[in-house]
């Protein structure tokens, strides 16, 4: 079902989107009505931080706001379309997140490889996310330096 598959990995696209551009009405449009979010899961899948309902999944997205920038980079994508009503998927993903500087901290480039696993419900919609792990993988974090042109 290659045009399911496509609206899935645009599914996965728009969360990429919504969480690097801040954009909380975009975020919203990915969820089903009764999603579930688990984001900070063991790299098992387990554990983490789970938020139930549409309004919970949507609102995960402000814990960017407090970033200078992000530039999220999706990696492998395998969508399985299991039937023409439900789906799953795997994606890895690399996140770049700029947190900004303290009184006590200069700014650092935080990098994080993430393994997402999802499901995925056809609605009245179209496909939305119904279930997202989100499971950090590695992660290290570099002082972030100023963006310019280089030197002539």
């Amino acid at each position: 079902m290659p045009d399911a598959e496509q609206a899935i990995e645009r599914l996965v696209n728009i969360y990429f989107q919504g969480v690097d551009t801040k954009d909380e009405a975009l975020y919203r449009t990915i969820w089903a009505d009764d999603a579930v979010f688990t984001m900070f899961a063991d790299p098992d899948g387990t554990g983490g931080v789970t938020h139930v309902g549409i309004d919970a999944c949507a609102a995960t997205v402000r814990g960017a706001f407090g970033f200078a920038a992000s530039v999220h980079a999706k990696g492998n994508f395998v969508a399985n379309v299991a039937s023409g009503l439900t789906a799953t998927a795997s994606t890895l993903a690399v996140a770049n997140v700029v947190l900004p500087a303290t009184a006590t901290e200069p700014s650092k480039v935080l990098v994080r490889g993430i393994h997402y696993r999802d499901e995925f419900v056809r609605t009245a919609d179209g496909w939305k996310i119904s279930k997202r792990i989100h499971a950090p993988l590695w992660q290290f974090d570099q002082l972030a330096v100023p963006v310019g042109l280089p030197p002539a």
